[in-house]
């Protein structure tokens, strides 16, 4: 068991490493949209204030997008108060369905979203954790709606990226950076 940690570990510090090539790639495989409006946010096509975007607002500026190069294109919501990952998937798979010069980089900036969305309502401790047990037995205020990743939504983003218009050179990296990604998200206990 430890060993296994271990040797976990290292292959994370390894990504991390490498992780900083990946992320240096030309900004050119964002495509046209918006040449890359995220800036410091660290999201290639989503705005610079997508942090203080709802679920439904970023779902929907995302699916617009889409829709601008796809007219036809609609995402399904019957009801906007149960968006969730299923629905954040859906569009993700969409961008690789109908591949624009952003779907690679709009379904990364997705994934990016919604661990971002997963890290702001996950307690930094366990002592946190149990008392928010305690709070929620006794009285349910609305949840935030929280899209969790899961191994559809890492797959569908690794396809968007195959079907990336721009650089295909660097699918594999992108590819790459995706997986590293994971490894230390899982690392971190934020997923699985």
């Amino acid at each position: 068991e430890k060993k296994k940690r271990d040797e976990v570990l290292e292959v994370v510090r390894n990504l991390r490493q490498r992780r900083l090539r990946v992320y240096t790639l030309d900004k050119d495989a964002t495509g046209g949209q918006n040449g890359g409006r995220g800036g410091s946010s660290g999201f290639s096509i989503l705005p610079q204030g997508v942090v203080t975007m709802t679920v439904e607002e970023v779902l929907d500026f995302s699916a617009n997008l889409l829709r601008e190069c796809v007219p036809s294109y609609e995402l399904k919501i019957e009801d906007t108060s149960k968006i969730g990952t299923w629905h954040f998937n859906q569009l993700i798979f969409d961008l690789a369905k109908y591949p624009q010069s952003f779907s690679g980089s709009l379904a990364q900036d997705l994934l990016d979203y919604m661990i971002y969305t997963v890290k702001k309502a996950t307690p930094p401790s366990k002592q946190r954790r149990s008392k928010k047990k305690k709070q929620s037995a006794s009285s349910s205020p609305k949840q935030p709606i929280i899209p969790k990743p899961n191994v559809e939504t890492i797959n569908g983003v690794l396809k968007a990226w195959m079907v990336n218009k721009n650089n295909q050179s660097d699918v594999a990296r992108r590819a790459e950076a995706v997986l590293a990604k994971l490894a230390i998200w899982q690392s971190e206990g934020i997923l699985w």
